[in-house]
């Protein structure tokens, strides 16, 4: 619930920076989409109410003809992007607009129910925050189950450098597997990540050929 007030807070203030309709659900930026044309409205009526109560304050007056005309124009144009967009999109992504799952518990979910391991992975493309509570699951996946082991060893087609520069440092138990894992180009690829404040290089990495 706090995410949702703050969240509110944040879209009506223009704190454009700390919007994030991933913690809250689709069904909230749908509310928020269609909602706004209705909220202007009220913040244009609260302006020519104050204006009525004290017009010798303003320089120049709007008309409520010209306020209500500049916030249906924007509002109507809002609205029609927006259906624009469901339309072309794909429609298996629309019910995401009516649905209150947000992004970590998407990305918890994707982990426990995939099958296949390259899309298991995928979790590492999500911030760590998003499945703190299943983080040791994701280690002992990786670990005790010899995955990671094995998939070094054998090479598999989807396990590139992109994929291996994923895998945090700290859900590697096995040093020799880390610095097997951490070859020249994946260390290229982190140090590039760490430099737009992606993912480092861990201290218990030891760069080989460079």
């Amino acid at each position: 619930m706090w995410l949702f007030i703050s969240k509110l807070f944040f879209d009506f203030t223009g704190i454009v920076n700390c919007r994030q309709a991933s913690f809250v659900g689709g069904a909230y930026s749908f509310f928020i989409t269609l909602s706004t044309p209705f909220v202007c409205l009220l913040f244009g009526w609260m302006y020519l109410e104050h204006v009525k109560d004290d017009k010798a304050s303003f320089a120049y007056v709007f008309s409520p003809e010209v306020v209500y005309g500049v916030i249906d124009g924007l509002g109507a144009i809002q609205l029609g992007k927006f259906f624009l967009f469901l339309r072309l999109i794909g429609p298996k992504y629309r019910n995401t607009f009516t649905s209150f799952r947000t992004a970590p518990q998407q990305a918890q979910e994707e982990f426990l129910t995939f099958m296949e391991p390259d899309l298991k992975l995928g979790i590492f493309d999500r911030h760590k925050s998003f499945w703190a509570p299943i983080a040791e699951e994701v280690r002992r996946w990786l670990n005790d189950s010899k995955n990671l082991e094995r998939w070094i060893r054998e090479k598999p087609e989807w396990f590139n450098d992109h994929v291996k520069a994923n895998i945090l440092d700290e859900f590697v138990d096995d040093p020799k597997l880390l610095n097997e894992l951490r070859g020249v180009n994946v260390l290229a690829i982190m140090s590039r990540r760490r430099s737009l404040g992606g993912a480092s290089v861990g201290p218990n990495v030891k760069v080989e050929g460079g």
